[in-house]
């Protein structure tokens, strides 16, 4: 063969070992960052995106100084469920987009208050991630609307409320609640301050509050 042509034939099986490598390399990148679970979550990450369904119970306290309603403040007991998807993002955090809430309490002046999404308006991601001594912690971030008696009045946070919650697994173990309002199980999720309240298309004039709520969530029963 000519020494031409076998320079040739060897810079072409070069070249195809060197594309060839370089395939390998991110297939096994690909598998490494696929087979990768740095916060413990096992199926729900390697699933890419999982929702995932949990009771809340909490007894809040609710002021509400709005023209149609307007009550002192009341220690209620919310119940109900909050339906996150969860949202790999990249390789040390997942987000917790919330698709359904929804808690109901009962006021003993004004009947039932529900909390809900608000409308069209989108609650923000929550985040579950490590803190510095490795364990799991979620800032739950929500948004919501109040709706009081059969929907006469309605407000709106000012703000997203915001919760903290240290987990040893996710989702949390099952919550269970009394009759007296006593739980157990789940996951303490504390409030970082007051949410404020308004009107849904003036949320930045407060006409209530809705503190000291700091709910158990987990599995259902």
């Amino acid at each position: 063969m000519m020494p031409g042509v076998t320079s040739s034939l060897n810079r072409r099986a070069l070249l195809r070992g060197a594309f060839v490598g370089a395939g390998a390399v991110l297939a096994a990148g690909a598998v490494g960052r696929a087979g990768a679970d740095p916060l413990g979550l096992g199926q729900l990450l390697a699933a890419g995106s999982q929702t995932v369904t949990l009771r809340v119970v909490g007894t809040a306290t609710l002021t509400v100084d709005a023209p149609a309603t307007a009550c002192e403040p009341t220690p209620l007991l919310f119940t109900g469920t909050r339906t996150v998807r969860l949202v790999v993002a990249g390789t040390d955090r997942v987000y917790l987009r919330c698709v359904d809430f929804a808690l109901t309490a009962q006021h003993p002046d004004l009947g039932a208050v529900a909390l809900g999404l608000p409308g069209r308006a989108q609650s923000p991601d929550s985040v579950l991630t490590k803190d510095a001594d490795g364990r799991l912690v979620e800032t739950w971030l929500q948004s919501f609307a109040l709706t009081v008696g059969d929907g006469a009045s309605t407000l709106a946070t000012a703000e997203p409320g915001q919760w903290t919650a240290h987990h040893t697994r996710y989702p949390p173990p099952e919550v269970t609640a009394e009759p007296d309002g006593t739980t157990s199980g789940g996951a303490v999720y504390t409030l970082a301050a007051p949410i404020r309240l308004g009107a849904p298309d003036d949320p930045g004039t407060s006409y209530g509050v809705l503190e000291d709520f700091h709910p158990r969530q987990g599995l259902s029963a």
